[in-house]
C-alpha cells in the first residue's frame, strides 16, 4: 500500500503545482512580458472586477533610484506631470549609447550624481485612460555612485536614512512576498536629523511642511503619524519603510520594498481618465516577483 500512497501524495502535488501555474498565468496582465514559469509569486493586486484597459501604443522609458544599505535618494520633482512627488529619476539613453552611461549623463544633471553600478531590477506598463496610450518603464537600482546631491532646475534630491542594514529573512519554498518582507527586518528612512553633519537645505523643511504636515523640529511625532497613516494599508509588510508615501503614487508602496531589497518584479498600472481629460486615479494594479 505504502507506493500506492506514495503515488497518490505525488499525483496531488502534480495537480496542486499545475492549478497554480494556470491561476498565475489567467492573472497575468495584457502586454506584460513575462513567462508563467518566470513568477514567484503575485504580491499584490487591486481592481480584480474591472477589465484591463485597451492599449494603442506603447512608449518605452527608464529610471534610476540609487540605493545602497545606508540610504535612498529619491527626487523631488518640481514640474510636469508628478510635480511635488517624489519619485525616481528618469534617464533617455541616446542612440548607440550605453545605459550607464547615459543614466550617469542624465542623473548628474538632475541631481549631481553619477552611477557607477546599476541593475534593472523592474518592469512596469502604464496605462492612462485618456488616451489608451502605454508606457513601459524600466526600473534601475543604483547600489553605487559618486557625487553629491544638488538641487538643480528639475529636482530637488531627498535623502533618506536607514536605521539597519536590510538583511531579508530566509524565503519558505513557494513563498514571495510574506517571508521576504518581515516587518523585524525592514529598515526605517527618515529625513535627516537637525543635529546631522550636514546643514538641513530647504528641502528637509519642505518635506516637513508639505507632506508629512508638522514642524521639522517635531521629527519624532511625525514619524509616529506616519506609521499610523500606513497602518492601514493593506500590505503591512511594507509599513515600516518610512518614505514619504502620501508624497508618492500609491503604486510605489508595492513595488519600493521589492526594489529597496534587491528584487525582480514586472506590473502594470492602469489609471483612469480625470475630469479634465488627463490622468486620474489608479483603477487597476498587479504587480509579482520573479526569479532574476
Amino acid at each position: 500500500m505504502a507506493p500506492v500512497s506514495h503515488f497518490n501524495r505525488l499525483l496531488s502535488s502534480f495537480r496542486a503545482a499545475i492549478t497554480s501555474i494556470l491561476s498565475i498565468r489567467a492573472s497575468i496582465p495584457p502586454l506584460v512580458q513575462v513567462r508563467p514559469r518566470e513568477i514567484r509569486s503575485v504580491v499584490s493586486e487591486r481592481g480584480k472586477d474591472l477589465q484591463w484597459l485597451p492599449v494603442k501604443s506603447i512608449k518605452s522609458s527608464k529610471s534610476v533610484v540609487p540605493i545602497d544599505d545606508k540610504q535612498i535618494i529619491l527626487g523631488w520633482r518640481k514640474g510636469g506631470p508628478d510635480r511635488h512627488h517624489f519619485g525616481a529619476f528618469s534617464f533617455c539613453p541616446r542612440q548607440g549609447e550605453g545605459i550607464l552611461h547615459a543614466a550617469r549623463r542624465d542623473l548628474d544633471s538632475a541631481a549631481g550624481l553619477k552611477p557607477t553600478r546599476m541593475q534593472a531590477l523592474g518592469r512596469i506598463l502604464f496605462v492612462n485612460e485618456a488616451t489608451l496610450e502605454g508606457r513601459e518603464e524600466v526600473i534601475y537600482r543604483a547600489s553605487a555612485w559618486s557625487g553629491d546631491p544638488m538641487e538643480t532646475d528639475a529636482h530637488i534630491p531627498a535623502i533618506f536614512h536607514t536605521a539597519s542594514i536590510f538583511t531579508p529573512t530566509k524565503e519558505k519554498e513557494g513563498s514571495f512576498s510574506d517571508s521576504a518582507y518581515s516587518t523585524d527586518t525592514l529598515p526605517s528612512f527618515h529625513p535627516m536629523a537637525d543635529d546631522a553633519e550636514e546643514p538641513r537645505s530647504s528641502l528637509h523643511y519642505l518635506i516637513d511642511a508639505f507632506c508629512f504636515g508638522s514642524s521639522h523640529h517635531d521629527t519624532k511625532s511625525m514619524h509616529q503619524a506616519d506609521t499610523k497613516r500606513q497602518s492601514n494599508f493593506d500590505d503591512t509588510w511594507c509599513c515600516d519603510l518610512l518614505l514619504p508615501w502620501h508624497c508618492m503614487h500609491p503604486d510605489e508602496m508595492i513595488y519600493y520594498p521589492l526594489l529597496i531589497s534587491g528584487k525582480h518584479f514586472v506590473g502594470r498600472v492602469d489609471y483612469s481618465a480625470s475630469e479634465d481629460g488627463g490622468v486620474g486615479e489608479i483603477r487597476k494594479w498587479w504587480f509579482a516577483g520573479v526569479d532574476n
